[in-house]
């Protein structure tokens, strides 16, 4: 697969903006980030790339700040070895480790999850990923009903159903996220978790006592209701992909469902929420 490069160099960035930026750009397409000093690097698949519809959100966050953007494709490699060079395994609260299977001799836990992207991105050790798997941690879903929209590798769907959830439906509208959250649970829980290709318009009139979306600020926005339809009385909805200024919007949103709010955490400058019906 082809990919685009940006580089967006600020002579003096303001402590936020690269988070501001990086959460734009993902809605853009763009799938993996560094920041190296006062330059970002951002990379999208060349099939999704437009530059004036970047050049735009660029110039909506910049302003007059002095900046050098500039994009490139990037050289045919194998990703995979760039990607096994640059992904470490996490462990979050010495209870759950994600890694790839050429990760040796890590000390056991009592979740692990095996994940292996087809491509040098997407890891999932995002801090937002992070957040949700604590929030997952920490909850009894066995029995339940769990639904894990815009699931990416399909990380959180496969640890509850590690979990013991009865029933755990996966969503992304990515052809590549839906593909790859299909072998990672084929590795780890075959035949415990349901891919769906779609967004939210997929969901209908079933109930899920757990909803999980790890998106960003404006698809949580717009598909909150239907968040709050499908789920049960009693259900949590755990969202994250939400920078720090955006906790009230989001928030506000929530209570004006009618949902009860549980816990707000943050985690290098990105915010995650819980909440009950």
């Amino acid at each position: 697969m082809k990919y685009i490069e940006l580089s967006c160099t600020i002579d003096s960035p303001s402590y936020d903006i690269f988070d501001i930026l990086v959460a734009e750009l993902a809605e853009l397409g763009y799938d993996s980030f560094n920041t190296e000093g006062n330059t970002l690097k951002a990379y999208i698949p060349a099939a999704k790339f437009v530059e004036q519809v970047a050049k735009q959100k660029l110039n909506q966050y910049l302003g007059q700040s002095s900046a050098n953007i500039d994009w490139v494709e990037m050289a045919d490699k194998n990703w995979n070895e760039v990607w096994e060079s640059n992904f470490e395994p996490i462990v979050v609260d010495n209870c759950c480790t994600v890694r790839a299977p050429f990760h040796k001799g890590l000390p056991a836990t009592e979740y692990e999850i095996i994940i292996e992207p087809k491509m040098s991105f997407g890891t999932g050790h995002h801090a937002t990923t992070y957040q949700m798997i604590e929030f997952l941690l920490h909850v009894d879903v066995a029995g339940l009903r769990v639904l894990d929209m815009g699931c990416g590798t399909a990380i959180l769907a496969t640890l509850a159903a590690m979990k013991g959830a009865i029933r755990v439906v996966a969503i992304d509208n990515d052809e590549w996220a839906y593909s790859n959250a299909i072998e990672n649970v084929e590795r780890n829980v075959s035949g415990k978790v349901e891919v769906l290709f779609g967004d939210a318009a997929l969901l209908g009139k079933e109930k899920f006592d757990i909803v999980l979306a790890n998106i960003n600020r404006n698809i949580l926005l717009t598909d909150m209701d239907q968040y709050v339809e499908v789920l049960a009385e009693n259900g949590m909805l755990f969202l994250s992909g939400i920078l720090p200024e955006d906790i009230k919007i989001v928030t506000d949103k929530a209570l004006s469902t009618g949902l009860e709010v549980l816990e707000t955490k943050t985690r290098n400058n990105w915010a995650a929420l819980s909440f009950k019906k």
